[in-house]
């Protein structure tokens, strides 16, 4: 086969598109970042075909997990049939007792247990640099397709559910699953300006860029410490919530604060806690700490 392009191939994609073959290659892979299968079918064409194309006019091909992103962007079609040959083979394995989630984890299974053993040292995750590019890229999905996370549609946990409780014998009106951004917060109640969020200790340090991003949307954060809800005292939040009631729902300290009940150390966001100014109060395990961010630094 002679190399390079034939005359008719660009006649082809010339006449599909109305404007000239390198323009066209360019606003359709650079611009609406269009796959190979895409600009196979489009065109015409086969993939390979489309790859020489590109490379005959030096346009750079994407690669790796930037390749498999651009076949999925924007592709209900291609979801709905691969979300549907899924749900095909996890009945068909269902019904065979075969399925790889009926039951099995690392305790019973000494595939998944192998498995896990190796990842613990060879996954490329344990990298800085690996585990930085994917929150960036899980904080891009989240900002650019809110609806799809997770945490929205999480049932209810056990801290939530006495949380929610407490703020209706409050009397108090809320909305949960409240969205800031790229993060989701458990309540949020807008009378007061405040969200609130149940964690747990697994979860500290907290993050604090999460945090400014939810202080950027509102007055003040609230973490409430599983362990904190499930004893059922909500004294601190109670006299907290009294509290922005008497300065009009903001801070009296003139900043925006974030508040923790519960224990949960001297330093609950790391490194970043010295950007605050800490007050730690409590009696036991009943803390309650007040973290302020003055708003005229």
């Amino acid at each position: 086969m002679k190399k390079g392009l034939s005359q008719e191939i660009k006649d082809r994609v010339e006449a599909i598109e109305g404007c000239g073959i390198v323009d066209a290659a360019k606003t359709r892979y650079l611009v609406e970042e269009r796959s190979f299968r895409w600009l196979a079918h489009h065109w015409c064409i086969n993939q390979r075909t489309v790859r020489r194309i590109l490379i005959h006019y030096g346009i750079p091909i994407r690669q790796g997990g930037e390749a498999v992103r651009a076949q999925w962007r924007d592709n209900s079609l291609r979801r709905r049939q691969a979300a549907a040959t899924l749900a095909a083979t996890n009945r068909t394995l269902a019904q065979a007792g075969k399925h790889v989630r009926q039951g099995k984890n690392k305790s019973n299974s000494p595939l998944i247990r192998g498995i896990a053993k190796k990842l613990r040292t060879t996954t490329s995750f344990l990298r800085p640099e690996t585990r930085a590019k994917a929150l960036a890229n899980s904080l891009e999905t989240r900002r650019k397709h809110p609806e799809r996370m997770s945490a929205i549609h999480q049932p209810e946990s056990e801290s939530e559910t006495t949380v929610r409780l407490c703020l209706t014998a409050m009397g108090l009106r809320f909305e949960q699953r409240k969205l800031f951004g790229a993060y989701v917060v458990d309540f949020f109640i807008p009378i007061l300006d405040i969200a609130i969020d149940c964690r747990g200790r697994n979860r500290f340090p907290l993050s604090f860029e999460r945090n400014q991003e939810i202080l950027a949307q509102c007055s003040g954060v609230v973490y409430c410490i599983n362990e904190f809800a499930k004893r059922g005292d909500f004294t601190h939040l109670d006299k907290y919530i009294e509290r922005l009631k008497l300065s009009g729902g903001f801070p009296p300290t003139g900043g925006k604060e974030t508040v923790i009940l519960g224990a949960c150390g001297k330093r609950p966001f790391g490194a970043d806690t010295d950007k605050f100014r800490v007050n730690l109060t409590g009696v036991h395990g009943n803390y309650c700490s007040i973290l302020t961010t003055a708003t005229d630094d």
